[in-house]
């Protein structure tokens, strides 16, 4: 009898014993190492967008970690709100940033080098994307989204221009024209006679072209975004001054080749009348070409709404096969503690496999909500494109994404987010100069000394004239300050 209330006692003990085991492995289970996240798209808890329905679907899948979102506060800029957390140290784990080189020069990122090239979906991601975020072999950022910047083109209105038995699909492919044959479209299109609105033309404006045409022009692939080498803003290269010859050229006022060289009104006086509206109709140019009266408009392959138009309209290149993609990076903060799990978030949150894997079941989970998928895939792996371009209804955006896969269409990052000093040798520099007539006389920035260039108001050899070496030094100035300052050399 002993024996057996012995035996009971032992069984009794070690039952309790493995019930208290296993309260202690479940809360072991429970406590999660949390990564603060912070993000402009974030969105309220109302909206529960895509964003925040990832973060969702990350916390139920990962038994380790737990995202916990740091919302921006309303009326605040982001910028200042990041500066104000990191006043205090207390910067999220992980978040978007406007500027790689300034979060690296206000000590915010971490470098990511080894973790990042120890990582074999790394290479997944677009190469010029990597690119643009590597200094000298460093590693900042992770690319966090990217959307195409080209042209629309209203293929049925082209095709009315071109030679007898030329489609117009074909000869705009993207990688497929040359800037002579799209120029002479975007001429052979004017058409400012009718005074009904069924007056036509070839593009909106010359305005933006600066970023992209020295690209285009550059038949040696040197120039990337704007004048940018990779080492070095050229702003008296032939490249440069061959780009302002065509947009003076476009964009000329008397031959007025784009809506926006086509005055708003004519007349003195109590004479004045409308004239632009009378030709095209009312409305801006975005309204000019969505009503069927303009061949191509400048924009970013954001813009969905050009999709939903009544004519056959197709996404494609600049000419002469470049592309420019407008980005959005992630880092991880200097003072994370949890390294390889904030790497883990970021990664999920953006390029990673199992991230865009789980944000495809949730767009075919809620077909009915307004959640959308807008820009371009940021993994390579066909598996993971194919998929991504079922859910991004525009005509030629996939056919961009395989020419640069194919090698056919360069994409050029545009430089405001990863080019050390660019916003400042690019646009905020004063320059000490002024002209007569041009902004009453005042000093111009960079940024005001070329739009004038551009807009004809400052003439192309006063620009070659007063672009010194000196001032381009100066200018340079701003890129190498900016490297010294993240601790790199050019």
């Amino acid at each position: 009898m002993k024996k057996f209330l012995l035996l009971c006692l032992t069984i009794t003990v070690s039952l309790l014993l493995f019930a208290c085991g296993g309260e202690k492995q479940n809360e072991q289970k429970v406590k999660k190492t949390v990564i603060t996240y912070c993000n402009w798209n974030i969105g309220t808890e109302e909206d529960n967008n895509l964003c925040r329905r990832r973060v969702e679907a990350f916390n139920k899948s990962h038994d380790k970690v737990r995202i916990e979102i740091i919302t921006q506060p309303d009326g605040t800029s982001y910028d200042d709100f990041l500066a104000t957390l990191a006043s205090g140290g207390d910067l999220p784990d992980v978040f978007m940033v406007n500027s790689v080189p300034t979060a690296v020069i206000n000590k915010w990122a971490l470098e990511i080098t080894d973790i990042a090239l120890g990582d074999s979906e790394w290479n997944d991601i677009p190469q010029a994307l990597r690119d643009s975020i590597t200094y000298d072999g460093h590693i900042y950022a992770i690319p966090a989204g990217q959307y195409y910047m080209g042209l629309f083109a209203n293929l049925d209105l082209i095709e009315g221009f071109l030679k007898k038995g030329e489609s117009a699909e074909e000869v705009f492919a993207p990688g497929e024209f040359t800037t002579e044959k799209w120029i002479e479209t975007v001429k052979a299109m004017r058409n400012i006679t009718p005074r009904d609105g069924s007056g036509t033309i070839g593009m909106n404006a010359v305005g933006d072209m600066l970023n992209w045409l020295p690209s285009v022009v550059d038949k040696t692939g040197q120039t990337k975004h704007f004048v940018w080498d990779g080492k070095k803003f050229n702003f008296t290269s032939d490249v440069l001054l061959d780009a302002f010859q065509i947009i003076a050229d476009l964009g000329d006022p008397n031959s007025q080749y784009v809506y926006d060289a086509v005055p708003a009104t004519e007349g003195e006086g109590d004479n004045i009348t409308e004239f632009r509206s009378q030709i095209f109709g009312p409305g801006s140019a975005s309204d000019v070409f969505t009503a069927g009266r303009m061949g191509f408009i400048q924009e970013g392959s954001w813009a969905g709404g050009y999709s939903n138009v009544d004519f056959n309209c197709m996404f494609t290149s600049y000419p002469d096969g470049k592309i420019v993609a407008a980005t959005d990076f992630m880092v991880i903060s200097k003072s994370c503690t949890h390294v390889e799990e904030a790497y883990e978030v970021a990664k999920y949150m953006t390029f990673g496999a199992e991230g865009a894997n789980a944000m495809f079941d949730i767009l075919d989970n809620n077909p009915d909500s307004n959640l959308t998928l807008t820009c371009i895939p940021l993994n390579t792996n066909e598996e993971i494109s194919t998929k991504w371009f079922k859910y991004l209804d525009m005509k030629g955006l996939k056919e961009v994404f395989e020419a640069v896969e194919a090698g056919k269409c360069e994409v050029i990052v545009e430089g405001n987010k990863t080019i050390p000093g660019f916003l400042k040798a690019r646009y905020t520099v004063n320059t000490g100069l002024s002209f007569p007539g041009v902004r009453e006389g005042s000093l111009l920035t960079i940024g005001d000394f070329l739009w004038e260039v551009c807009l004809g108001n400052i003439s192309i050899n006063e620009y070659t004239a007063n672009m010194t070496p000196q001032l381009e030094a100066k200018l340079n100035e701003q890129v190498t300050n900016d490297y010294a300052s993240m601790g790199l050399t050019q």
